[in-house]
């Protein structure tokens, strides 16, 4: 942190910043520092631990994300209206590593899997957006989205050309006209973690195949995530017409 605070102040940056990092920034630091040193297993136990890792996490989010971006940056610099705020995760929660207890928090809600699966718990992930004056507030979507969207979004806002990404523009979402917004014929999800895996999603049915790099001609599983949201049972028994659209689209990208 340290490193980083100084390369921002080496640099050619305004008042309002060095001002942040001076009265916000570096006080919460030693807040946290020094409630940090005074941590041991001796003197707290797992779980009291755990409730001051969670209470970092959440002073971090909340001042150095929503209070220093939005009312100390955007808003001072008369920006408010004229800027859009993005806020998401690359991945959901992860492992029980550095501190993590998922299962404590109950970080993924009752979704099953986590960071490095393609079930919905490794997958699925917030996604917040603000712009004052064009997007209404405390308002939410269904809408079927991956990040690669994000260029074609970004490219429709700054009326620009992306070419071709795979991704939809949100930005009829975004400003309420979801008759304009267009859909995707399906969303591929790979990962080679844990024994390889490929999940792909039409509309409200989702495939998931696991043990790929073992099995790379094993079964798929299947399961409708309007009805069954935390993938508990699979389906694919009963719907060999959705399992055969699946194997024709993981072909045709293969």
């Amino acid at each position: 942190v340290g490193l980083a605070v100084g390369f921002i102040l080496g640099g050619a940056v305004s008042d309002l910043v060095k001002s942040l990092i001076d009265n916000i920034i570096n006080p919460i630091l030693g807040i946290i520092l020094n409630q940090a040193s005074g941590l041991t297993e001796a003197t707290f136990t797992v779980a009291s631990a755990t409730i001051k890792y969670g209470a970092l996490i959440n002073t971090l989010i909340n001042f150095l994300v929503i209070a220093l971006v939005v009312y100390f940056g955007v808003k001072k610099l008369g920006l408010d209206n004229n800027t859009i705020i993005m806020f998401s995760s690359d991945n959901g929660a992860t492992f029980n590593v550095g501190g993590v207890r998922a299962s404590f928090f109950n970080s993924v809600a009752g979704l099953r899997g986590l960071k490095m699966d393609v079930y919905e718990g490794g997958i699925r992930v917030p996604f917040i957006v603000r712009w004052p004056g064009k997007i209404k507030a405390n308002t939410s979507s269904n809408i079927a989205s991956v990040q690669y969207d994000m260029m074609a979004t970004l490219a429709e806002l700054t009326h620009s050309q992306a070419g071709n990404t795979d991704g939809i523009s949100l930005l009829p979402e975004f400003m309420g006209k979801h008759d304009q917004q267009k859909q995707h014929d399906f969303m591929y999800f790979e990962y080679p973690e844990n024994g390889g895996q490929q999940a792909i999603r039409i509309g409200k049915w989702k495939g998931v195949k696991t043990n790929v790099a073992k099995n790379p001609q094993g079964s798929w599983e299947l399961y409708d995530l309007e009805n069954d949201t935390y993938e508990k049972n699979n389906v694919a028994s009963i719907h060999p017409d959705i399992i055969s659209k699946i194997e024709l689209i993981a072909k045709a990208i293969i």
